[in-house]
């Protein structure tokens, strides 16, 4: 079967006809639901989902399903001029052995949650290579964004390769829940504004929430004006890596204190992040033997300690600027902090005081805090970047990550 157009009177689509790099087209209209089953595309050749002649508005539809699918795409950049050609305001509902799927230039909206990829499958499964990137979700009220189950190990199902990015997140309750993913997570350079957490901020309530069963690699993220904890971190059986994120004004009006970066596991690994403004501790180790590295951060102006290591025999806290409550942000040596702007100005302290942590580095040494200096945002010099080469479902890119 060759390429198809579906309108919006459209409401379940069997793709069991199309054929490996086949294209389905969305017509532009105004869609009540849509329930996709059985695509089935390969790595090399995935079947793509898209807008066509212009806006595909699922704003008043129940939710967009996919069973028994994998190896497709579902993308809104179909249409030059809409930069989110596709727009819903309930659910992108992925389950049934779903695998091997992108979804991109997405707006969701007024959803209680906008993303949602866990399986109800209660056999052995494992839901595999997701990425989700560069959409925008606002006005919400649960996560923007939950992959995978947060009660491992009851569950039997686990999550792999997953790659969450470039996305923009304002005025959630929460932007982004993973759990189960027992290999590969990777959080970067996402966006999150005005999250505000219901509910216990200490349990899965956080801008970014690693539940239990998940190895993570959390970096390149802005989390800004958080009334929760910025970053959660619940698992206890893998290591984690966080590195590189700003998290600003986390946790500033609930009455029970959550943290900027709060982990309860023991194997973390938290380095070259900005941290500024904090209803309690800027990072907290929960873990009960915690072996966490801490190092090159730069946590300003928290009402706790900067840092609470806990019980931490096995690990190093070493080369940190830390300025408890009432320091003055504005005076540290950004670039221009009330617009924003925490790179390094010229002169600043920060600059070459921090220890290798094996990224790119201008000067004698690493800087503490998120951006190098000399990255850009006026900092001075041109963009230092970090290539990293991830799979995509076709073909395999190199994403230019931005040391900031």
């Amino acid at each position: 079967m060759a390429d198809v157009t579906l309108g919006p009177g459209i409401v379940d689509y069997d793709a069991s006809p199309q054929n490996p790099g086949d294209t389905i087209y969305l017509q532009n209209g105004n869609y009540t639901e849509i329930w996709f089953e059985n695509i089935a595309g390969t790595e090399a050749n995935p079947i793509t989902i898209t807008n066509v002649g212009g806006l595909v508005d699922f704003t008043g539809a129940i939710e967009i399903s996919f069973r028994e699918c994998h190896n497709f795409r579902l993308m809104g950049n179909g249409v030059g001029g809409l930069t989110y050609g596709i727009k819903h305001c309930k659910v992108i509902h992925l389950y049934d052995h779903c695998k091997y799927f992108e979804l991109a230039w997405l707006e969701g909206h007024t959803g209680h949650q906008c993303i949602h990829a866990k399986d109800d499958w209660d056999g052995e499964y494992t839901m595999e290579h997701v990425y989700i990137h560069n959409n925008y979700m606002h006005d919400g009220t649960g996560e923007a964004i939950y992959i995978g189950d947060s009660h491992y190990p009851d569950d039997v199902y686990l999550m792999n390769d997953v790659y969450i990015y470039d996305n923009l997140i304002e005025d959630y309750n929460a932007a982004i829940q993973v759990g189960s993913c027992w290999n590969d997570c990777y959080i970067y350079d996402n966006v999150m504004n005005r999250i505000t957490p219901q509910g216990d901020p200490h349990n899965t309530h956080a801008a970014i929430c690693i539940n239990h069963g998940t190895e993570v690699v959390c970096h390149g993220n802005v989390v800004r004006d958080c009334n929760g904890n910025g970053i959660l971190q619940n698992d206890a059986y893998r290591t984690h890596v966080f590195y590189q994120n700003l998290l600003v004004d986390c946790g500033h009006t609930l009455v029970t204190h959550p943290e900027c970066i709060k982990s309860y596991g023991d194997y973390n690994d938290f380095y070259n992040n900005t941290i500024i403004g904090a209803d309690d501790y800027g990072i907290q180790c929960a873990g009960w033997a915690s072996h966490d590295q801490i190092y090159n951060n730069i946590i300003l102006d928290t009402v706790n300690a900067s840092i609470e290591p806990g019980n931490n025999p096995g690990g190093q806290i070493h080369h940190n600027d830390t300025k408890e409550e009432g320091y003055v942000a504005a005076t540290y040596g950004f670039v221009n902090e009330p617009a924003g702007d925490y790179h390094l100005a010229l002169g600043c302290d920060a600059i070459d005081a921090g220890v290798d942590a094996g990224l790119p580095y201008l000067g004698a040494a690493p800087d503490l805090g998120y951006a190098e200096y000399g990255s850009g945002g006026g900092g001075g010099g041109g963009d230092t970047l970090v290539h990293v080469t991830i799979m995509v479902l076709n073909p395999p890119i190199t994403v230019a990550q931005d040391c900031d």
